[in-house]
């Protein structure tokens, strides 16, 4: 599971990075329609453009950090006192709690955003668990 979770997060990471250069072509295109919102005192149409952007580059960070957590916790697995089975519970929720988080927050559906990241707390908190029993065992 280990090496199946270096693989996705270094995956997700080159693909968010791709979306933020997006993002980042974009940027010129959003200070535009938000300048001309404010110019023409449309200030509804401004908080629509900007809670817009805020969506999308929120969930680039979001997603992001999803992975690089997903990256320390497979490092930090030899020293989890969990067994092979525990282990995958763990893979499997940090990978389908990041997709969903991060496909879900993209897209703006805030409900099966919150499940992804109810799975990567569970998940989160099982590593800890399984290092805690470590420590204590060890």
């Amino acid at each position: 599971m280990r090496k199946v979770l270096f693989v996705f997060a270094l995956s997700w990471i080159v693909l968010f990075c791709l979306l933020g250069v997006y993002l980042g072509v974009g940027l010129a295109a959003y200070l535009g329609e938000a300048r001309a919102a404010l110019e023409a005192q449309e200030f509804s149409r401004f908080l629509e453009i900007q809670a817009a952007w805020k969506q999308k580059t929120s969930a680039h960070a979001h997603a992001l950090c999803l992975s690089f957590l997903t990256l320390f916790l497979a490092l930090l697995m030899p020293h989890m006192a969990l067994s092979g089975r525990v282990r995958v519970i763990l893979g499997v929720f940090l990978i389908v709690g990041t997709v969903l988080a991060s496909i879900f927050g993209w897209i703006g559906f805030p409900p099966v955003m919150a499940a992804g990241d109810v799975l990567v707390i569970l998940a989160t908190l099982l590593a800890l668990w399984g290092i805690l029993r470590a420590k204590v065992e060890g």
